[in-house]
């Protein structure tokens, strides 16, 4: 985990705040916010970033037929939105393409 200290116009630090936190592999906690200059719109953050580990992955799926297909993924991020649900991103290379 580490902290970022950031300070200068408030909507763009709302906007790096708001881009930060819509990436999954960052699990992200506001500590401080603070407007300080409210006439020149100035403000501090102070926030700590948590990243989620990236490894390999292999998912597993089933066809109709009952084949089972293997995708793996390099450089993965496994994160559980929901009990049982799952978002995978990660980098996969077909060489047959």
């Amino acid at each position: 985990m580490f902290k970022i200290y950031a300070s200068g116009d408030s909507d763009q630090l709302n906007i790096f705040l708001d881009e930060l936190k819509s990436n999954p592999r960052y699990n992200v906690a506001l500590e401080t916010k603070q407007y300080y200059d409210a006439e020149h719109k100035r403000g501090k953050v102070v926030l700590s970033v948590k990243i989620q580990p990236i490894k390999p992955v292999t998912v597993s799926l089933r066809a109709k037929n009952g084949e089972k297909i293997n995708i793996d993924f390099l450089n993965s991020t496994v994160i559980e939105l929901d009990k049982g649900v799952y978002v995978i991103s990660g980098k996969t290379v077909d060489i047959f393409s």
